[in-house]
């Protein structure tokens, strides 16, 4: 994802985030680069500052590895009381 900054917004069911800036580098955001598959920045609910990972997957690993790991969580992981969060989590595609 080029070009994003601390004041770089988005809006997801409804809601509004923002990227959080890096607490050694307010001009930049924060990531994590350390997955081999994607790259996990951290964003903030505009109205209630309450903060998310948004983990944004490489090209190579956008159709083969994404689509059939999250179906896969979304519909068989999900029933297991301890990974009932999982029902929280958004795919976006950008096709």
């Amino acid at each position: 994802m080029p070009n994003i900054t601390p004041t770089t917004t988005f809006v997801l069911r409804g809601r509004t985030y923002r990227f959080v800036a890096d607490q050694y580098d307010q001009e930049h955001v924060d990531e994590n680069k350390s997955g081999a598959r994607a790259i996990i920045y951290r964003v903030e609910d505009v109205q209630t500052r309450d903060q998310y990972a948004l983990k944004c997957f490489k090209d190579e690993f956008m159709q083969s590895y994404t689509a059939s790991s999250f179906d896969f969580m979304q519909q068989q992981l999900a029933d297991i009381p301890a990974l009932q969060w999982i029902r929280q989590r958004v795919r976006i595609n950008t096709d």
